[in-house]
């Protein structure tokens, strides 16, 4: 009878289907990890855009309701894509909607300005209007487009009153 010695009997390694199987199980904990990141980066890439949209949309009432509360009158053209916005001092402000760009050009003490206003979207429509029941309101709607036309629900609205009081 062979008497085997206790530090004979243990294993000096793994075997290789050990091996594979933690290789395999570290791959699949790998993949995972990549989809959580990936799905996590897409996340905050589409929740810094609504952001910026916020920001835009937010920049764009602020200097509307600004111009309209300065404005004594305000006319609107034959299409509902211009208006304009005269003040006490004979300034004047004219929001104009052509080929996808919201332009805004001022003359104010005399000097003229022009400048493009942020709409927070390529697919938009801007329309101007007034209130039926009170014309002293003045509004621009930002409508959302898809490729069916608008989209419901998703409309911006931005209202002022003329000189700053409503009443």
């Amino acid at each position: 009878m062979k008497i085997i010695p206790p530090a004979a009997n243990k294993r000096l390694a793994f075997s290789l289907i050990e091996m594979l199987c933690v290789i395999l199980l570290l791959a699949v904990l790998g993949g995972v990890t990549a989809l959580l990141l990936r799905e996590t980066l897409n996340m905050e890439r589409v929740q810094a855009a609504g952001f910026e949209r916020i920001l835009q949309s937010s920049a764009l009432a602020d200097q509307f309701r600004a111009d309209v509360a300065r404005a004594e009158h305000a006319e609107l053209q034959a299409d509902p894509q211009t208006l304009t916005l005269k003040t006490k001092e004979n300034d004047q402000v004219t929001y104009v909607w052509k080929d996808g760009q919201l332009r805004r050009s001022a003359t104010e003490d005399g000097k003229q300005s022009q400048r493009a206003l942020p709409v927070g979207s390529k697919q938009v429509d801007v329309e101007f209007g007034r209130d039926g029941a009170n014309p002293r309101l003045v509004r621009i709607r930002l409508i959302p487009l898809r490729d069916k036309g608008p989209v419901t629900g998703q409309t911006l609205e931005i209202v002022a009153a003329l000189g700053g009081n409503w009443r």
